[in-house]
């Protein structure tokens, strides 16, 4: 954890000194970008879920009139 918290402050402070990035800067879109992202990734990963879960119970189904 203590490693994770260097790398961090070390990244933070080149941000903020070295590079200068203001609050103009596209990086600050960055935060809104991720969460859209991942809106839409969650979004198709339950789509994905409910359609292999309808496979499974056709499957099901079929299994039980072969029996």
């Amino acid at each position: 954890m203590l490693l994770i918290f260097g790398y961090s402050s070390a990244i933070a402070w080149l941000e903020i000194d070295y590079l200068k990035i203001g609050a103009n800067s596209w990086v600050q879109n960055i935060p809104i970008m991720h969460s859209l992202l991942s809106f839409v990734i969650s979004l198709l990963l339950v789509f994905r879920t409910n359609r292999a879960y309808d496979r499974w119970w056709q499957g099901r189904k079929l299994w039980g009139r072969l029996v």
